[in-house]
C-alpha cells in the first residue's frame, strides 16, 4: 500500500511541474508578443497593407531589418540610395529614364556652361583598354609637359582603376581653382616609355566641342571628333579643317561618337563647313 502512495505521489508531482513548465512557457511567448508590440512596432508585416502614396513603408521595413539583424558591413546610405533609384527607374521600362550619379551629372553641367576647373585634357580609352591623354592646347596639361597619347597610370598615388567609366575618371582630373591646388599624376610618355610624375594645377578650362590632330599611326590620316554641338563649334570645325589642311592630310574621320548633341542650328552648319573638303583636292 505504502509504494502505490508513493507512486501516486511522484505522478501529482511529475504533473504539477509539467504544469508550472507549460505556464512559464506560455508566460514567455506572450511577453515576446507584448514586448515585440511595446518596443518594435516598425517590425509589423506591412507586406498586406495597401500601396502609401506618401512613401515606401515596405523598403522601410526591409532597411529596419537589415539594421537590426545583418550581420556584415552595409554598403553606404548613399550607394543603397542610388541602387534604390536605379531600381526604381527600372520598373518604367524605358531606356530613354535614367539615373546619372551626381559626379557625373555635374561633369555635364560644368560641360553645358562651357567652364570648368581642371588640368585641360581628353581622355579616351585604347584598343587595349588603357586611358590615353589628349591635353587641350595652353592648358595646364600641356603646360606640364604631357602630349598626345600619353597613357596615365595613377591619379594621386592610386593606380587607375581601369572598370571606371570614362566620366568618372575624367572627374578625377577636376576641381577647384585655387592656390596650390591640383593633380599628382604618373604617366607613361608615347613616344619613349618612360615613366614619370608630374603635378598638374587646376586652372579655369574653357570646354571645347571638337578636338583634333593627325593619326599618330598614319599622319596622312587626319582626326576630328566633335564631342558636342554649340555655339563655337562650326568655327572650331573651320579652324581644325586649316590646321589639317596645313599638315598635309590626305584623308580625314570624322567621328561623332559619344557626342552628347546640343544647338540645332549649329549642327546644320557643321555639314556645309565640311562640305569644303570637296575643294581640297583642286
Amino acid at each position: 500500500m505504502r509504494n502505490i502512495l508513493q507512486i501516486l505521489i511522484e505522478y501529482r508531482r511529475s504533473i504539477l511541474i509539467g504544469i508550472v513548465l507549460g505556464v512559464l512557457v506560455a508566460l514567455v511567448f506572450a511577453g515576446g508578443f507584448i514586448t515585440r508590440d511595446l518596443i518594435g512596432p516598425a517590425f509589423r508585416p506591412v507586406y498586406a497593407q495597401s500601396e502609401d502614396p506618401n512613401g515606401y513603408p515596405l523598403l522601410d521595413e526591409v532597411q529596419a531589418l537589415l539594421d537590426a539583424h545583418y550581420l556584415r558591413e552595409q554598403p553606404s546610405a548613399r550607394e543603397r540610395e542610388y541602387a534604390a533609384i536605379r531600381g526604381m527607374l527600372s520598373t518604367l521600362g524605358d531606356r530613354y529614364t535614367f539615373f546619372i550619379d551626381p559626379p557625373v551629372a555635374q561633369s555635364e553641367s560644368d560641360v553645358l556652361a562651357g567652364t570648368y576647373g581642371g588640368i585641360g585634357v581628353l581622355i579616351q580609352r585604347n584598343e587595349a583598354g588603357v586611358i590615353v591623354l589628349y591635353p587641350f592646347p595652353d592648358g595646364p596639361a600641356a603646360e606640364a609637359g604631357i602630349e598626345d597619347d600619353d597613357i596615365l597610370l595613377e591619379i594621386n598615388g592610386e593606380p587607375v582603376d581601369l572598370s571606371l567609366s570614362q566620366d568618372q575618371i575624367d572627374q578625377m582630373l577636376r576641381g577647384e581653382v585655387k592656390e596650390g591646388n591640383g593633380v599628382d599624376l604618373v604617366i607613361q610618355k608615347a613616344d619613349t616609355g618612360e615613366t614619370i610624375e608630374v603635378f598638374v594645377p587646376f586652372a579655369v578650362i574653357n570646354v571645347p566641342s571638337v578636338v583634333w590632330r593627325t593619326v599618330s599611326e598614319d599622319e596622312r590620316l587626319g582626326y576630328l571628333q566633335i564631342l558636342r554641338f554649340t555655339s563655337r563649334t562650326p568655327e572650331e570645325v573651320v579652324q581644325a579643317l586649316g590646321e589639317l589642311k596645313a599638315a598635309n592630310i590626305q584623308a580625314l574621320i570624322v567621328d561623332l561618337r559619344d557626342n552628347s548633341g546640343g544647338l540645332l542650328q549649329e549642327s546644320i552648319r557643321v555639314p556645309m563647313s565640311l562640305s569644303t573638303l570637296a575643294c581640297w583636292s583642286s
